[in-house]
């Protein structure tokens, strides 16, 4: 998870070189994660979501 704008872009390569670029820079949070090993995909959650597990997780 990264906060707080520390990253701008992200990008997903192909034999590597960008394939797919996303612009995150008004995100307050960034989630990213797979599951490789059974699922392929990658998954980028918006700030709000991130956010919102966040604060369960806290409490």
């Amino acid at each position: 998870m990264f906060d707080e704008g520390q990253v701008g872009n992200v990008s997903l390569l192909l034999d590597g070189k960008p394939y797919v670029t996303v612009g995150c820079q008004d995100f307050p949070y960034l989630g990213v994660w797979t599951m490789e090993a059974t699922h392929p995909f990658v998954c980028l959650e918006h700030g709000t979501d991130c956010a919102r597990r966040r604060a369960l997780k806290a409490s």
